[in-house]
């Protein structure tokens, strides 16, 4: 069994549904590049991980997973209007970085999906509000080449320095300057 099953299986609640309905949005698997949901649960555990590092970034603790078993721990039995709110920022989200970049923006050089990129690059996205990104590709093609962004995420890649070093490179790298 995945960490993920076992959470799903522990925190059974109307967070398992939301997170499956967000597992289905098109901008989302069409990123991943897997138009199937993966019977392991990992993809659901990466928009969690997101949820939780979106939530509260400035307070992550390693291990990941503790971080994202007590992040769904404590929205189990999530209301309404937050599931509309998540799902509507989580869409948001996806829908600009798949329009924008599309399925290469959460690889490097061409690999796999890197899930450092991918919490790093949603997380800053989240944050800042997709409709007020501006040059979001190129932005984003400097950072997968900056020497210190590519250590975070390639190195040590759930430390707590690692975590919180690339979420900030990924924000002020976002943010748009005049």
């Amino acid at each position: 069994m995945t960490e993920q099953e076992v959470r799903n299986c522990v925190n059974s609640g109307t967070i398992n549904a939301f997170l499956d309905t967000l597992n289905k949005t098109e901008s989302w698997r069409a990123l991943l590049g897997k138009l199937e949901p993966d019977r392991r649960m990992k993809d659901i555990e990466i928009i969690l991980r997101v949820l939780a590092l979106v939530d509260d970034c400035k307070n992550y603790k390693k291990p990941m997973k503790d971080f994202i078993s007590a992040y769904m721990e404590k929205h189990v039995n999530i209301s309404k209007e937050e599931q509309e709110k998540l799902g509507t920022f989580f869409k948001a989200t996806t829908d600009m970085i798949k329009s924008q970049v599309g399925s290469s923006a959460f690889r490097l050089s061409g690999g796999r999906v890197n899930v450092a990129v991918l919490d790093s690059v949603m997380t800053a996205v989240a944050t800042i509000g997709p409709s007020k990104i501006k040059d979001f590709k190129n932005r984003l093609e400097n950072l997968k080449t900056n020497g210190s962004y590519s250590d975070y995420v390639s190195k040590s890649t759930t430390d707590d320095d690692a975590v919180k070093g690339r979420i900030k490179m990924s924000i002020e790298t976002f943010i748009h300057k005049a």
